[in-house]
């Protein structure tokens, strides 16, 4: 019982179950939900948005005289939706659609007789099968032409009468499979039951007898059973017969199965279906209410006939009194179904549809599903852009994002590149055949992946070629003699005049040119080689005239003659490379397409088609014509793991992330370094050797495994660390990354160390903050054999040198002898250094072996910290300290390297100024030390050396150009005496005001021990220098103590020392001397007559003087009154005109000298051109008693008035009352020059006289 109970329960429970999900289907149905935006494939019911077409439509449909209508347009332009949409907004019409989509044409044809078999042929026997099979074809074509058209027909009949019930068409002829339900079934048992009853109650009366309780219900309503069981009767009666009519009337075919979708039919009958069962036809649209029948896809059959009888059929229809209503065919067709104008005559009207999508807009149509937010799609919109060119129709678009999703989602766990799925899945939707076929490893797509190694072989077998070629090249121009294009042409003439001797010129084009002209003139050389038979010149031996003729040889001859391999032009090309470029740009060249071999080898094939373009004519034809497929391969969105792609990944040797990482290096996009790999050895072997090189198979795990298994993998080992020493970023990223991750970090920073040898040189360039750490990698687990090559352009011994802190970078057990190891690899100098107690044994180790710069740091520390204190300052004297310092390391060490020290200590710092004189001595006499170093030294010391000669001669120069010696006679005339002459250096230190000062302050022939000549000569010398300056001059001049009464050159001396030499009185006044003064140095006349006046006034006679001279003598103090008197007489009348102010002086003078007798001209000019008029009042009146009367005469007239008036007879004058004027009224009355003078109120009135 309790079975029982649990059975019924389970049996309920599933029922409620069944229940529960067909609920859900139907709310689903009804709300469907579509989260991965799936679209359907059907047309939509909303297309024409402008109603353009509907309208024409209804326009049609409502014109009585159209009965078909076309909707001609492209495959994909719309045309079903457009009718979709137009029955849906005009439901009054009653639709019949037709659809031939599934029928394909290659189907029919596989449907027919024979065509099985022809597809059974195998592969391998297409070749001897193919004549046949094509013999039969032609010989078959119209009966096949003819079965195709009534399995059509076949297919359009079959639609019109599937699509109504059969009840609709009870007279049809047609047979169907019935399928009758409980209720009809139950219905049918309960009628035959009536009808059994019914004959029997009228037929059988006592049959019923048996049953108790009849009799009663029998008698009682006797008359109403009687009429029921005849009704019965009859009614069964006449329904039975009209079924048996039915069926006679249907007895001419056999049947029409339904389930299995056929019509029997007799094979043998020829004629067209739809004609035989045309009163079928006719019956249906009778019965029915159909009055638009539209039919689709039947363009894809390229068959017009049937459109010939369709419209046959359209005509007997709509002029059957039988149906009397108009029916309507719509054809949806393509444009080119019908050739030139025959289409009008098929259609009654024509609708031209424009295509919803083509190449030009179906990137925006797709851009905006891959858009949706709720996909999260990663494709760029330049791809899209591209791969779009290849969609021009709206289902094939929707298709392939419907396929795109669903494989995006189910192959998600591999972490698929969308762009790369999106292209393979329009592959698939466009060339479906190709696609289907690489599930079994074939299809184009599969032999461009193995032709690749064909192509890699094609193109290392060209670049060979070219190898050899350019090999030969190279060859052939060591073989060449000639080293230039004029040797080259020489060769040639000289076969020609080997054959023709007597030749003086060749004869081109009627020119006569030389051999020589042929020979530095290519372009008259080129006219050579075009001669087909040359011509000369010679002289005639007879008559001596120049005559031509010809050799009857052509230059080709002379060319296999010289050389039979080569023609002229091809060895001038050969000689003007090796000119021009030598074999090294063919050597460049070569190296250049053996790179390219060898990187052509591991190029994925998306590069290969890149790098070399024109190997895609090595692919079979159908690869090269299908450009999509070249397009996805030439641009990597097709390659090597497109069998990822197109198929589920099942975890067995490798697990998603392996997969994962090994598409990323097929795909060369990288993971993060730390992606977790578990099945290692798979990956290997899934793995190609020059997968190794990129940068996309970096990976913390992977590189583990191979530094613990580098005997197995040492091919790829090598390859890894080869791109790791690639200093690409990534990989640089990578290394820096594994220090931190990887589990074999001292064996991998060994080798990267060896690999990379240029690893330092990158960190320093690059990575500021992890000098440091890199440099501890280094020193612990860089072999030491490695330091060397590691110290590229001596970087890493440059950072060691600057680390002041370097000896405390590794404290560690066992750290001493690595930094012992690598001091001493790289001879590391340390330019400064900090010292903790506990690196002191290390200090010793870089004192000890002179592992440190020789600077001021350095030797601060180590006299610091090993020598003993000195008096002497570091700073300025720093060689005098070490000296004395104790550190005989040190001491040592600097004169090792003496030329160092000196250079970068003391030549180094300003500050180092005050060496002992014995050290700055010794050090001048180091061999050493370089010429150029110890002369610095010298003229950076602030020593003065006393004596010169403590010094090496070959450095006097310099001490004295530095003024380092003291500035006495005694160090001029040593110095002077190895030279013989005042060069540069000595004028030089003469020039320096403290050195003319000083010496100005001793005469030259103090000097002892010196000869006298050599005082003469030096004194000489400066007194004629002209290197000496203007300020020196005086000074120097001055410690001489000779004079020079002749024969000195002046000439050559400015005019300021020439005025020198006569203020010192170092030339004397000679006519010689004078002469020259007043030539070329005339400012300095007066002064040299001044210094030497009695000489002058001894010999007035031979020295001219000027005005200007007169005036300065007599201004010059150092003249005396009495030496002016007698210069007076000296001066002439015409001077004093040429200069007033002589007349002033002279005019003083003359008035203090009432005495002095002077010419009535010079007395004149004096009055006339001296000032001011009271002097020359004054001058007047002193002199007025030494007149006479025509002199007063003259000399009033010079005063001017009023003073002139005085000589006018019977003028009466008036001079202002003064002292002078007194004297003057009062001697002229007392010589009787005027009659008398009166003191007025106004002045002083004269009277002159009247005859």
């Amino acid at each position: 019982m309790r079975d029982f109970l649990n059975s019924r329960i389970r049996v309920f429970i599933k029922g409620l179950q069944k229940k529960i999900v067909r609920l859900e289907l139907r709310l689903s149905k009804e709300n469907p939900d579509n989260p991965r935006c799936f679209d359907d494939l059907t047309p939509i019911d909303n297309a024409d948005e402008q109603s353009v077409y509907l309208d024409a439509l209804q326009w049609a449909l409502t014109n009585p005289k159209i009965k078909n209508i076309a909707l001609s347009g492209p495959y994909g332009s719309g045309k079903s939706s457009i009718v979709k949409t137009f029955e849906k907004k005009n439901p009054g019409y009653h639709y019949l659609n037709i659809s031939l989509a599934a029928f394909q044409e290659d189907d029919i044809r596989t449907a027919l007789p024979g065509a099985e078999e022809k597809n059974a042929v195998p592969a391998e026997l297409g070749k001897v099968m193919e004549t046949k099979v094509e013999s039969n074809e032609v010989s078959r074509t119209k009966e096949k032409r003819a079965e195709e058209q009534r399995l059509i027909e076949l297919s359009i009949l079959q639609q019109m009468f599937y699509r109504v019930k059969e009840t609709e068409i009870p007279d049809s002829r047609f047979n169907r499979i019935r399928s009758l339900s409980r209720l009809k079934l139950t219905y049918l048992v309960f009628i035959v039951i009536i009808f059994t009853l019914s004959i029997s109650i009228v037929f059988f009366p006592k049959f019923f007898d048996r049953f108790s309780g009849w009799q009663a219900l029998y008698k009682n309503n006797t008359n109403l059973i009687l009429l029921a069981a005849v009704l019965s009767l009859i009614s069964g009666t006449i329904e039975f017969l009209i079924y048996i009519f039915r069926l006679f009337n249907t007895s001419k075919f056999n049947k029409l199965n339904i389930a299995s979708g056929s019509i029997e039919i007799n094979p043998k009958s020829e004629t067209s279906i739809l004609n035989k069962h045309l009163d079928e036809i006719l019956y249906f649209f009778e019965v029915t209410r159909y009055n638009v029948v539209v039919i689709e896809d039947l363009d894809r059959f390229n068959d017009p006939e049937i459109f010939t009888k369709l419209r046959e059929l359209n005509i007997l229809v709509n002029n059957s009194r039988q149906i009397n209503r108009r029916i309507i065919f719509i054809y949806a067709i393509k444009d080119d179904m019908f050739r030139d104008k025959t289409r009008t005559k098929f259609f009654d009207f024509i609708i031209p549809v424009i295509p919803v999508i083509n190449s030009s807009n179906s990137f925006e149509i797709m851009l905006r599903k891959i858009r949706n937010p709720g996909l999260s799609l990663q494709i760029s919109e330049t791809f899209l852009s591209d791969i779009t060119l290849y969609v021009d129709d709206m289902r094939a678009l929707k298709n392939i994002f419907n396929e795109f999703i669903i494989y995006k989602d189910n192959l998600e766990g591999i972490n698929v590149k969308h762009e790369k799925l999106l292209g393979i899945i329009i592959y698939k939707n466009i060339y479906p055949d190709d696609f289907a076929s690489l599930h079994r490893g074939e299809g184009l797509i599969y032999r461009a992946f193995v032709k690749q190694a064909d192509v890699v072989g094609q193109i290392t077998k060209g670049h060979l070629e070219k190898i050899d070629v350019l090999d030969q090249k190279i060859c052939d121009l060591k073989l060449i003699s000639q080293k230039n294009t004029n040797e080259l042409r020489a060769s040639y003439l000289f076969e020609i005049m080997l054959r023709v001797p007597n030749a003086t010129s060749l004869k081109i084009k009627n020119d006569n040119i030389s051999f020589q002209d042929l020979r530095s003139d290519p372009k008259q050389f080129a006219q050579l080689t075009k001669v087909a038979d040359i011509n000369y010149y010679y002289t005639n031996q007879h008559s001596n005239q120049i005559q031509s003729t010809n050799t009857g040889i052509a230059f080709q001859t002379i060319e296999k003659t010289v050389n039979s391999e080569y023609t002229y032009a091809q060895r001038l090309d050969l000689v003007e490379t090796m000119l021009q470029h030598g074999s090294g740009e063919i050597v460049k060249e070569i190296e250049r397409l053996h790179g390219e071999m060898e990187a052509v080898q591991s190029m994925p094939l998306r590069e290969l088609l890149e790098a070399y373009p024109t190997s895609v004519d090595h692919f079979e034809p159908e690869f090269r014509q299908r450009k999509l497929l070249v397009y996805l391969i030439r641009e990597g969105y097709i390659d090597e793991m497109y069998p990822s792609l197109i198929s589920y990944f099942y975890e067995g040797s490798l697990l998603v992330k392996d997969m994962e990482f090994l598409m990323s290096v097929k795909n060369r996009e990288s993971l993060p370094f730390t992606s977790p790999l578990d099945k290692l050895p798979a990956i290997m072997s899934r793995l190609r050797t020059e997968e190794f090189k990129r940068e996309s198979i970096l990976n913390y795990n992977l590189l583990d495994f191979l530094l613990r298994n580098e005997s197995l993998y040492k091919a790829r080992f090598d390859l890894y660390f080869l791109m790791l020493a690639s200093e690409h970023p990534k990989s640089v990223a990578f290394i820096d990354g594994y220090i931190e991750n990887g589990r074999e970090l001292p064996r991998f920073f060994n080798l990267i160390c060896r690999a990379w040898p240029n690893i330092w040189t990158y960190i320093y360039n690059h990575y500021q903050d992890k000098k440091n750490a890199y440099l501890k990698l280094i020193i612990q687990y860089a072999d030491s054999e490695d330091y060397v090559n590691l110290d590229h352009n001596a970087l890493l011994s440059s950072y060691i040198t600057e680390k002041a802190d370097f000896l405390d970078l590794l404290t560690g057990e066992g750290s001493l002898p690595k930094m012992r190891s690598i001091i001493s690899e790289l001879q590391i100098k340390f330019k400064r250094l900090t010292i903790p107690e506990a690196t002191d044994e290390l200090f010793t180790f870089v004192y000890q072996n002179d592992y440190y710069e020789l600077n001021r740091n350095m030797i601060t520390l180590i006299l610091a910290r090993k020598g003993t204190e000195t008096e002497f300052d570091q700073t300025s004297s720093n060689y005098t300290a070490i000296q004395h310092s104790g550190c005989e390391n040190l001491i040592a060490y600097v004169d090792s390297d003496i030329q160092r020290y000196v250079d970068t200590i003391i030549l180094g710092s300003p500050l180092n100024i005050n060496e002992a004189e014995h050290w700055i001595v010794e050090l001048t006499e180091k061999d050493e030390l370089s010429l150029e170093s110890k002369i610095l030294l010298l003229q950076q010391q602030e020593h003065i050396f006393d004596d010169i000669v403590v010094v090496e001669p070959e450095f006097w120069p310099e001490l004295i150009a530095a003024s380092k010696v003291r500035a006495t006679w005694q160090n001029m005339l040593e110095y002077f005496e190895t030279t013989g002459d005042l060069d540069r250096v000595l004028t030089g230190f003469l020039n320096a005001e403290k050195n003319y000062t000083e010496l100005s302050s001793k005469r030259i022939d103090t000097v002892s021990g010196k000869p006298k000549d050599l005082l003469y000569k030096i004194s000489r010398l400066l007194v004629l220098s002209t290197e000496i300056s203007e300020q020196a001059y005086p000074y120097l001049v001055r410690s001489i103590p000779y004079y020079y009464p002749a024969s000195l050159k002046i000439t050559t001396l400015s005019a300021q020392k020439v005025a020198v030499l006569i203020l010192l009185k170092t030339i004397r006044l000679t006519k010689e001397y004078f002469n020259i003064v007043n030539d070329q140095f005339p400012g300095s006349r007066a002064d040299f007559l001044i210094k030497n006046i009695e000489e002058f006034l001894k010999l007035p006679e031979d020295y001219p003087v000027t005005a200007e001279d007169f005036v300065k003598i007599l201004n010059a103090e150092e003249v005396s009154e009495k030496q002016k008197l007698k210069i007076v007489p000296l001066v002439g009348a015409d001077l004093v005109e040429e200069e007033k102010e002589l007349a002033d002086q002279l005019m003083l003078l003359l008035i203090k000298n009432t005495t002095l007798a002077v010419e009535d001209d010079l007395l004149e000019n004096v009055l006339r051109y001296g000032a001011p008029p009271h002097r020359k009042v004054k001058l007047f009146q002193t002199s007025l008693n030494k007149f006479s009367h025509s002199q007063i005469t003259a000399f009033l007239s010079v005063l001017g008035p009023p003073y002139s008036g005085i000589a006018i007879k019977r003028k009466r004058p008036l001079l202002v009352e003064s002292d002078e004027n007194v004297a003057i009224v009062t001697q002229l009355k007392s010589v009787k020059y005027i009659s008398n003078y009166k003191i007025e109120k106004e002045g002083i009135r004269v009277i002159t006289k009247n005859n």
